[in-house]
């Protein structure tokens, strides 16, 4: 199940997980931006994001290693073990969510059919139903039945935010 929308909540949730789902980071969508003078291809917002911290990580290497990948999964691991120093960690902290939200914004502007999807979860609660996810997701999947209760969230919902306020741009263009 990619998404569910719980109706019976005011707002109405929208809990999404798998990569079928256009809000998921693994979902296919191909989008550009010029970077340094050169116009940089990816091909979801997950290369995007891995791709920005291997910049800051001063690993330009790891970086084009990530935009080569075809699979997130991949992306995200080569992400994550990208050695970084605790002050790059520190940064990557506090700009994260920010290089989300651009990733985000590319994505959703330059695809007419996920723009679609996204403008039409105007008013809903968006929220990444990630069991293992705390900081980007609400900590619990879409099938237990806690998640459709805020509430009950066990995270931070940080992609759901970012992609409200992404929405909340896009609709105001």
């Amino acid at each position: 199940m990619p998404l569910k929308i719980i109706k019976s909540k005011s707002p109405k949730i929208v809990l999404f997980y798998q990569a079928s789902c256009p809000f998921s980071n693994f979902h296919p969508a191909h989008f550009s931006i010029k970077i340094n003078g050169n116009l940089v291809h990816f091909s979801c917002s997950e290369q995007y994001f891995m791709y920005q911290k291997a910049l800051l990580a001063k690993d330009p290497e790891g970086a084009e290693e990530i935009l080569k990948m075809t699979k997130p999964l991949l992306m995200k691991r080569a992400g994550r073990s990208l050695e970084m120093t605790p002050e790059m960690l520190e940064e990557w902290s506090s700009i994260s969510e920010n290089v989300m939200y651009d990733g985000c914004l590319l994505k959703f502007s330059q695809n007419d059919d996920l723009k679609l999807a996204l403008l039409r979860t105007r008013g809903m609660l968006l929220a990444e139903a990630s069991a293992r996810d705390r900081l980007w997701g609400i900590g619990l999947g879409v099938t237990d039945k806690r998640a459709e209760d805020m509430k009950q969230w066990k995270g931070a919902n940080k992609l759901g935010k970012v992609l409200e306020k992404v929405r909340e741009e896009i609709w105001q263009k």
